[in-house]
């Protein structure tokens, strides 16, 4: 377990968050265990795109706790030990390999938006995240949960003229409905897109 500005966090490989949920499906219906694997997505694209070896961190709640005893419970454990479970502002933390801390990260999802296109979605949810106090040391993962299709240009686009008051944002989501392959896209500083990402074991 480590600590930082103030929090306790435990950092996982990817490959360990992954194998967690395919063993056990009804994660994927847990909030937290949703938030974790945005993080292995936004994770693996930082990886491929600029060669940095991330870990996904799990923010916990202060505690009295032995240290060595929280560090002995499993994912699945602190999945389920609603105590443990922070629930500030901060859904997840990115950190390198060598468990030095990169980001703090807020996720909002997008649910399943009808007969709206995911570029109209995607400029609603900024519509709002926008408007909250600069803060650039927290990075914003937006996870669409239906097809995430874009054209491309539209996507640059959407924040031209706006004022950003995260360091970083990027768009996660699947490419086709029942596949476990995803895209993702840094929108901000700079506009980057994963190639596609496969998950599987």
């Amino acid at each position: 377990m480590d600590q930082i500005g103030g929090m306790n966090v435990i950092y996982y490989k990817r490959q360990d968050i992954l194998i967690v949920g395919f063993q056990n499906r009804d994660l994927f219906d847990n909030k937290k265990y949703m938030e974790l694997f945005a993080g292995v997505i936004v994770s693996q694209m930082i990886n491929d795109l600029d060669g940095i070896d991330t870990l996904v961190g799990f923010p916990l709640k202060k505690t009295n706790r032995n240290p060595d005893q929280i560090n002995s419970i499993s994912l699945i454990g602190l999945l389920k030990d609603k105590s443990l479970i922070a629930d500030d502002d901060i859904d997840i933390c990115i950190g390198d390999s060598s468990r030095t801390y990169l980001s703090k990260c807020q996720i909002t999802r997008v649910p399943a938006f009808g007969n709206r296109s995911a570029i109209t979605a995607l400029k609603e949810i900024l519509s709002k995240k926008l408007l909250v106090s600069t803060d650039t040391s927290i990075c914003l993962i937006i996870n669409i949960e239906n097809n995430i299709v874009f054209d491309i240009n539209e996507l640059k686009s959407v924040l031209k003229d706006k004022k950003v008051p995260y360091g970083a944002i990027f768009v996660v989501g699947k490419i086709k409905e029942n596949e476990w392959r995803f895209k993702c896209y840094r929108i901000f500083p700079d506009f980057a897109e994963s190639d596609e990402i496969d998950i599987h074991l």
